[in-house]
């Protein structure tokens, strides 16, 4: 085994090779027994917070392997499609998972769209087709993926050959299915996914399909169009009752740069965000659009510039949405989630940390605070610490004291 390349939600990422190989060509994904979403218990899911963080004193009992574990890891090993990453194989241990895989060329889409100066609406478009080619495949071979986000896609954009006018300027595939299922008869329950990216049923009591993944892609591509997201991403469970209401409401179609995106380019992401999953479209209705056919008119001027977006000044700042949190038995918006207390001992915490002492260096060095009083700066570290809580009325009341 080599280097670790990734920290994740609910394991770690290395480099790894076949016996006899030279050549770091796979990968391997290391998860605790008691961290992989198939395998909590009952009493464990219950026991857990929001964005699957667990709660203080709660048991870590966990099942042996279930079917339903069994059948889905058997489907992932069976997928082989060039939009998808390959499971090569799958090990166990008495306290780990092991998901050995391949190791895709490119970078994730995140990267990718921060790095890639100048966007068109044929960069978006060639992008969403090879992403519903993936999930058209994914879900016919009876799984929902649950995690389509940014950070989830690689691309690659391989040196075209002068001799291939066939060869595709850009190879995108689906990764990381550690939060997947299996589809059964009527779906499937619990809240899973990367909040700002996930369908608003997921967040509801009750069964949703693989319709959720569609919705997510159309978070993706309304991020290639305009280089910010839709939606705010809730930063604690407070908040999911009003970032509900924005996925309802749907995204500003009139704001920047809609207005020069072709109609087939609007109509589709508007089909794809439809927040009732009963009339969004599937991946595969989806990839009968107009916009996808050959001929169809677009427009050909810059929607927006990476150095300028607000997902690059998201990335630069460290706190991007996309991946900064994800959710996991996150039972329903009814439960009183407001008064269950969680503890956390992992980076974001520190990194919240660094962000706040960050901003008061900038506030002492910009505003020239060094000489001001120690209420003054008192109340505008309690100010920030507000804000960071989302205790949006206790810092209005401090402002305003």
């Amino acid at each position: 085994m080599g280097q670790q390349l990734a920290i994740g939600t609910f394991g770690q990422v290395f480099e790894c090779r076949q016996q006899g190989s030279t050549k770091n060509q796979l990968l391997v994904k290391i998860v605790p027994k008691d961290r992989h979403p198939l395998m909590i218990s009952a009493s464990t899911s219950q026991a857990r917070g929001a964005f699957g963080r667990r709660l203080a004193a709660s048991p870590a009992n966990i099942e042996e392997e279930t079917f339903e574990f069994q059948r889905y890891m058997t489907a992932l090993q069976s997928l082989k499609h060039e939009n998808v990453v390959r499971y090569v194989q799958f090990f166990a241990d008495s306290t780990s998972f092991y998901f050995l895989m391949e190791r895709c060329p490119g970078v994730e889409l995140l990267e990718d769209v921060t790095t890639k100066d100048e966007w068109l609406e044929s960069d978006g478009r060639l992008l969403t087709e090879q992403m519903l080619e993936a999930l058209r495949y994914v879900h016919g071979r009876g799984i929902m993926h649950r995690d389509v986000k940014l950070e989830n896609l690689i691309v690659h954009r391989p040196q075209r050959s002068t001799n291939d006018s066939r060869q595709s300027p850009v190879i995108l595939k689906l990764i990381d299915f550690g939060l997947g299922r299996a589809i059964g008869g009527v779906g499937v329950t619990g809240a899973a996914g990367t909040p700002g990216f996930a369908a608003p049923e997921v967040y509801m009591r009750g069964f949703y399909t693989e319709g959720v993944d569609v919705f997510s892609i159309g978070v993706v591509l309304y991020i290639l169009f305009t280089g910010r997201p839709p939606f705010r991403a809730p930063n604690s469970v407070q908040n999911i009752n009003a970032h509900l209401q924005c996925l309802f409401d749907g995204p500003d179609w009139s704001s920047a740069p809609f207005p020069l995106i072709s109609r087939p380019g609007r109509n589709l992401i508007d089909m794809l965000l439809i927040p009732n999953p009963s009339a969004r479209y599937s991946a595969a209705k989806a990839l009968e659009h107009a916009w996808f056919k050959k001929g169809v008119p677009e427009t050909k001027v810059v929607l927006w510039r990476s150095s300028t977006s607000e997902v690059q000044f998201l990335k630069v700042m460290g706190v991007w949405d996309g991946s900064s949190k994800s959710m996991q038995s996150l039972e329903s918006l009814k439960m009183p989630l407001k008064k269950v207390s969680e503890w956390s001992d992992d980076a974001e915490d520190r990194e919240q940390s660094l962000i706040l002492q960050a901003l008061c260096v900038v506030l002492c060095t910009r505003w020239q605070l060094q000489s001001a009083s120690r209420i003054q700066m008192g109340m505008i570290v309690l100010f920030l610490l507000c804000r960071m809580a989302s205790l949006s009325s206790l810092a209005f009341a401090m402002t305003s004291a």
